[in-house]
């Protein structure tokens, strides 16, 4: 398994044969206001992007929404994800992200396998984990 941080939280992630990029967030530096409500005043996303939007979006085989946030899932993304990709994502945005475009979405309501990666649904504020469907087993 590879894992890359790409910017806040974002992810590329290479595990089980496959190519999968986390919340993306690929608007390019200061696009939005800064954060309410904090002492920060920095316009948002408060650094560029490590490469260009259209690179980080090239080869993705799937995508994982956490939520809804602009942070998480940003105008640029949603125009450069290609709209057949699978996105993975919790059940309350399944609508809002066939609305956006995305063709095959997939609300994760316990348990997902997608291929050789399971991934569970967790309370809280953590991501969902991404694991092989055999723990213990190569993919």
């Amino acid at each position: 398994m590879r894992i890359g941080l790409i910017r806040h939280a974002t992810l590329r992630i290479e595990a089980g044969g496959r190519r999968l990029l986390v919340d993306p967030q690929l608007d390019p530096a200061g696009t939005r206001p800064a954060v309410a409500n904090t002492p920060n005043d920095r316009r948002n996303p408060l650094v560029d992007l490590p490469e260009r939007a259209q690179s980080i979006a090239a080869g993705v085989e799937g995508v994982l929404v956490t939520h809804l946030r602009a942070d998480h899932l940003d105008a640029t993304a949603v125009e450069v994800l290609p709209k057949e990709v699978p996105v993975l994502c919790q059940p309350p945005d399944a609508t809002a992200l066939r609305e956006r475009g995305f063709a095959d979405v997939h609300p994760i309501e316990e348990v997902l396998d997608w291929g050789a990666l399971r991934v569970t649904r967790t309370t809280g504020g953590g991501l969902p984990r991404a694991s092989p469907p055999n723990p213990g087993r190569a993919a």
